[in-house]
């Protein structure tokens, strides 16, 4: 099990990895759309999207960090809480659907050049 600790709001949270039952425990209960995360066309654009997405739902990925917390918290370090995250629970998911998206970027403007 992989784990990272970040600091937010002058507190130390550590983010471990959950199994793929509470990641889709997780998904229910937030009732998140990935649908602009899956549309990112680079690593950039989809952590931007999920940080836009999982900002008001930090309590709930995090029940150590309340509400105040976040109200306390820098943009960035929201943006590093989110990327923990990420990083912890989808590392795989990146390794994978990354050179797939960029592969399908490059025979999508190769044939509109056609």
């Amino acid at each position: 099990m992989r784990t990272k600790t970040v600091n937010f709001a002058g507190k130390e949270v550590t983010i471990r990895e959950k199994k793929i039952k509470e990641l889709n425990e997780l998904a229910d209960k937030l009732g998140v759309d990935f649908e602009d995360i899956i549309k990112s066309t680079s690593v950039k654009e989809a952590t931007a999207a999920c940080t836009d997405l999982l900002k008001g739902k930090i309590p709930v990925i995090f029940p150590s960090v309340t509400k105040d917390d976040i109200d306390e918290a820098y943009p960035s370090e929201i943006e590093e809480l989110i990327e923990g995250f990420i990083d912890i629970n989808f590392t795989g998911v990146k390794k994978v659907i990354l050179p797939v998206v960029q592969l399908a970027q490059k025979r999508l403007s190769s044939s509109q050049r056609n």
